[in-house]
């Protein structure tokens, strides 16, 4: 890249100096006749000139050099052959100006093309929250009235308040998963986080969204990492788990340290993925999508495990399907973290324990 080095004004020392050696050595003006043309070159191709200059400079330079060598020729201190490189010089020089002037104009158009991408994803972004904030507000007055009416109704009134009710909810879990594709994408610091917390909280808020089996097994401790990003993976795998069970399946949230990395994610006793959705899973991130939506009415777009793959992938983690041991499906995300370990003797965080006389817990298979 060329930076404004303010090299202009030693070139024209440089270029003098050669001018200068070519007038007091005859015979041998070929040697600082060159250092000339390269020092000119070197100077413009690590400066910023404008080509306006550089071809003033070139012109200048040649007409100088040039007479010398042809008085040189004249009075027979060198063959006249040696002056055919004065035309051959200024056009290397010229070819090369003009380039590099090509190649700083394309470099420009480059910037600003990224620059307006980056406004319009900005501006983009901008649209969304505040479209998806001010949705918030008339759906909650909306669910409220909504909720009032169904209080005090009764019998088809009521049925189609329930649908209405549900179609408000609909459209408010839409707001929520617009907001957190934005949230893949903040620039946020990482700071210590007590995942086995986070765990907890994450099913606290699901379990009074849907009712399920909701468990919670986590030893993970406190490590660096993005909170909120965290938050977003866990609850879109968490979002899925809902959408693929029912009303009392059990949805087990966990978190592990295993080495370096953490291994955290959400397992259901729900129907659970195929052998070709897992391979097709495990495989490119271009079959994710496909891998989730294929066939399947109830997998929306698939972008949501198509966003948490990008996300964890870009920290040098990795996403993985495979069965629960609950039978449903088991969607693990690993990524490398540092923090400290959970306390020796502390108990992994839990809801719900299993009813009296049910078997243990199994635990998650490690990671391929």
């Amino acid at each position: 890249m060329r930076r404004n080095l303010n090299l202009f004004v030693p070139w024209l020392f440089w270029g003098t100096a050669c001018a200068v050696a070519m007038w007091f050595v005859p015979g041998r003006e070929t040697v600082p006749y060159h250092l000339g043309y390269a020092g000119l070159a070197v100077a413009f191709g690590l400066d910023v000139w404008s080509t306006r200059r550089a071809y003033a400079t070139l012109a200048v330079y040649t007409v100088i050099t040039g007479v010398i060598l042809l008085m040189r020729a004249a009075d027979g201190h060198i063959h006249w052959a040696q002056t055919t490189e004065i035309p051959f010089m200024t056009l290397l020089l010229g070819l090369m100006i003009w380039h590099v002037g090509h190649r700083d104009a394309a470099l420009r158009l480059n910037r600003e093309m990224a620059e307006r991408d980056r406004e319009q994803v900005a501006r983009r972004e901008r649209l969304v929250r505040l479209t998806s904030h001010e949705m918030r507000t008339p759906l909650t007055i909306m669910a409220g009235y909504v909720d009032l009416l169904r209080s005090t109704e009764t019998g088809p009134v009521l049925n189609d308040l329930d649908v209405v009710r549900e179609e408000i909810d609909r459209l408010d879990r839409a707001c929520d998963r617009l907001l957190r594709m934005i949230r893949f994408h903040d620039d946020l610091p990482q700071h210590q986080v007590d995942l086995d917390r986070l765990m907890q909280d994450i099913v606290d808020r699901w379990s009074n969204v849907a009712s399920r089996e909701w468990q919670v097994t986590s030893s993970a401790g406190v490590v660096d990492t993005h909170e909120e990003r965290v938050k977003v993976c866990v609850d879109t795998l968490v979002e899925n788990a809902v959408r693929y069970t029912e009303e009392g399946d059990t949805i087990r949230v966990f978190a592990r340290r295993e080495g370096s990395s953490v291994a955290l994610g959400v397992a259901d006793s729900g129907s659970g993925f195929s052998p070709a959705q897992v391979e097709a899973f495990n495989g490119p991130q271009d079959l994710v999508a496909d891998a989730s939506s294929n066939q399947d009415p109830r997998a929306r777009t698939g972008l949501g495990l198509s966003l948490v793959r990008e996300i964890v992938e870009s920290r040098q983690g990795r996403l993985e399907a495979g069965v629960a041991p609950e039978g449903g499906a088991l969607v693990t995300l690993a990524l490398p973290v540092a923090g400290r370990a959970p306390v020796a003797g502390r108990a992994p965080v839990r809801t719900d324990p299993p009813r009296s006389g049910a078997a243990a817990e199994p635990t998650e298979p490690a990671l391929r």
